[in-house]
């Protein structure tokens, strides 16, 4: 891993400030005063990240937002309330499709931030998205389709151009679920009516923030809610050991099923490798995912986490995530990912990049250097 001199990774130097926006991501204190000028490009990373917003951009404006300029705060706050509101709103719908799968006698996991919002937020509520992933046995699909339809969702397409969406070509959608090894798309659309007009403009801000744009008329709000079910994480990825073994979590009398911990932490570092290396400006909500559910895992999970990681091969972009860990947990950060951090950072006897999934550090892209 040949390291650019822009780069550190302990968090110091000139990429300081990017350690600073994933420390506050991942609910992680800065430790040292910033400048004013440091608090506005701060502030323009953190406006970003939709997917944690209700609970970074708080925590923020609270230790810097004096140091913000008036239109800074106010468009922070209208983001941050949007993304609350979007929080409770996808919860709730969340809850409704665990309950319909549950009538079925289908059994329904949740997974990426659907589950991750369960571990280390105050409220899975903090953890919203574009969309609410699940997951159901590959034999199950076709029941799934219909457990959805029973509930309001329908297959749609969306138009970038019109920022809406449409009833789905059917050929194309076939192609699109087999790449994605999930029935993707369902969705409803949510009429939020008249709302609160610093909540309406945060949606109306989110809409360069999201890939599917709430309908936002004055202070009126229509937000879609989009369901994804998967039967795989990725090619020779199944989810079935999940399935075998899922972990019960009550939310507002409502039980969902969560993947055990070691594998919310190896699906949050897998997105977080992949989508980072592969596209820029993208991943920062697995990072705060993947430092909160790191701190929260015992020995026994992480050892299990780490047979995942061998498992799967991803040793070499397990490595380019736990270099960075130090910078952003610090001391926190557990000893046991230090010692599988000097295991997987170099290639093994025999080994090349292309045969160890090797595809880059993804930090660069992630920050829009590359």
């Amino acid at each position: 891993m040949n390291e650019r001199n822009y780069d550190s990774v302990d968090g110091s130097g000139p990429a300081r400030l990017e350690y600073d926006v994933a420390k506050i991501l991942a609910g992680r204190p800065l430790e040292r005063p910033i400048t004013d000028d440091e608090a506005e490009s701060l502030a323009g990373w953190i406006g970003r990240v939709w997917q944690v917003a209700s609970v970074s951009i708080p925590a923020f404006l609270a230790q810097y937002g004096s140091q913000l300029k008036p239109d800074t705060r106010e468009r922070l706050a209208a983001i941050s309330a949007a993304a609350a509101l979007q929080g409770r709103l996808s919860r709730q719908v969340a809850a409704e499709v665990a309950r319909a799968f549950a009538d079925r006698g289908i059994e329904l996991v949740a997974l990426k931030g659907t589950a991750n919002g369960f571990v280390g937020y105050d409220d899975p509520t903090c953890r919203t998205g574009a969309d609410l992933d699940f997951g159901v046995r590959e034999d199950e699909l076709e029941d799934a389709k219909a457990v959805l339809r029973s509930i309001g969702f329908w297959p749609g397409a969306y138009d970038p151009e019109t920022q809406t969406f449409a009833p789905t070509n059917f050929e194309s959608r076939a192609k699109e679920e087999l790449d994605h090894y999930a029935l993707g798309f369902w969705l409803k659309i949510i009429d939020l009516g008249q709302i609160d007009p610093q909540v309406a403009e945060g949606f109306r801000r989110a809409g360069d923030l999201l890939p599917f744009a709430s309908e936002v008329d004055g202070n009126s709000v229509r937000t879609p809610i989009l369901v994804d079910i998967h039967h795989a994480i990725g090619s020779g990825i199944s989810i079935d050991d999940i399935l075998d073994r899922p972990v019960p979590r009550d939310w507002n009398g409502t039980r969902f099923l969560l993947p055990p911990a070691e594998w919310m932490a190896f699906h949050a570092l897998f997105k977080l490798y992949w989508e980072g290396a592969q596209s820029n400006r993208k991943g920062f909500q697995y990072l705060s995912d993947f430092a909160r559910i790191a701190l929260a895992l015992d020995e026994e999970e992480i050892d299990a986490f780490a047979s995942l990681v061998e498992g799967h091969n991803l040793r070499r972009g397990a490595a380019y995530v736990l270099r960075r860990m130090p910078g952003v947990l610090g001391e926190a950060m557990p000893e046991s990912f230090r010692y599988l951090l000097d295991q997987w950072q170099t290639l093994r006897p025999g080994e090349t990049p292309r045969s160890s999934n090797d595809i880059g550090d993804f930090w660069p892209h992630m920050f829009g250097r590359l």
